[in-house]
């Protein structure tokens, strides 16, 4: 089970950028048309939403810098529950300020290599053919800090999409490599869009995302059902076959997770499943181990 997140990305941006590796996970897998994040359109507050499966409030995150002083989420993450299963848990990041999600006993392995995704996709794909059963997040971080910089939709933040995109090709070779290949689930996705030069806002700019699932049980197509970054970690628990507790607010999005040709005209399994029938209800369905990166540099510019 792999996530991966490219900051700031907004799908107009994907559909623009010269990305290969995007435009193929696209079509070979399912795509949301109608994908949002939660209404604190920030980095911190949303990624801790799409690994927790919870909104701002409960989960604590509210602010959007490195905070020593506020320790870890308040609640487990899915990779905690994976870990806590026995399963392999790792990180690979781009921002500092994600360090608050790794919650202590939480991750066999902290890696924030530096800001430029490169470094981040090369730690990752030097793990990733070989990394035991359970669940990997991956942070990309230039198309925010390009639109922190140059705005939302200009030339240099299509190019850092398009950039991004081979950081990702590194990733999917590492996982394509794996004799277990068909086995492995990966969604991407972003925490946020923007708007010229800043998110945060309840603007559809920024609240509307991308949001891709790729593997062989995944139904393929585009999909009108709505998407929620909450969807995304509730949905990899799903994936690994860990229970799914009542207070999460996140729900599986099915087609990530097809049962066989009856899926193609997007049903769900029988789980209660409701007329937004591409996704279910969630109830249906930092340590010694940690290192700390030896050369982290703080990334150019954005939030």
């Amino acid at each position: 089970m792999v996530i991966v997140s490219f900051d700031g990305m907004r799908p107009d941006g994907m559909e623009r950028a010269l990305a290969p590796t995007l435009h193929r996970l696209r079509a070979e897998g399912t795509y949301a048309l109608h994908a949002e994040t939660v209404g604190d359109s920030s980095t911190l507050p949303s990624h801790s939403s799409m690994i927790s499966g919870v909104e701002v409030e409960v989960h604590g995150m509210e602010f959007d810098d490195f905070r020593p002083e506020r320790e870890f989420i308040r609640v487990p993450t899915v990779l905690y529950r994976a870990h806590d299963a026995g399963l392999a848990t790792a990180m690979f990041v781009a921002k500092a300020k994600l360090r608050h999600m790794a919650i202590p006993g939480s991750l066999d392995l902290w890696s924030f290599p530096h800001w430029s995704c490169p470094r981040v996709a090369r730690a990752a794909a030097a793990y990733l053919p070989t990394a035991p059963p359970g669940i990997t997040f991956i942070h990309f971080e230039e198309p925010d800090g390009a639109g922190h910089r140059y705005r939302w939709m200009s030339r240099q933040y299509i190019d850092a999409i398009a950039r991004t995109d081979a950081c990702l090709a590194t990733v999917m070779a590492a996982i394509e490599s794996r004799a277990d290949r068909d086995r492995v689930l990966v969604m991407v996705s972003a925490d946020h869009g923007g708007h010229g030069r800043r998110h945060g806002s309840h603007s559809p700019l920024d609240l509307h995302i991308p949001w891709i699932a790729w593997g062989a049980r995944v139904a393929r197509g585009d999909f009108e059902a709505p998407v929620r970054t909450t969807d995304t970690g509730v949905t990899a628990m799903a994936a690994l076959g860990l229970p799914i507790p009542a207070e999460l607010t996140g729900r599986v999005v099915a087609r990530a997770l097809d049962p066989g040709p009856q899926a193609d005209a997007g049903d769900v399994p029988d789980a209660g499943a409701s007329d937004a029938s591409d996704v279910l209800d969630a109830a249906d369905v930092l340590d010694a181990a940690v290192s700390d990166a030896a050369d982290a540099v703080t990334p150019p510019d954005g939030g």
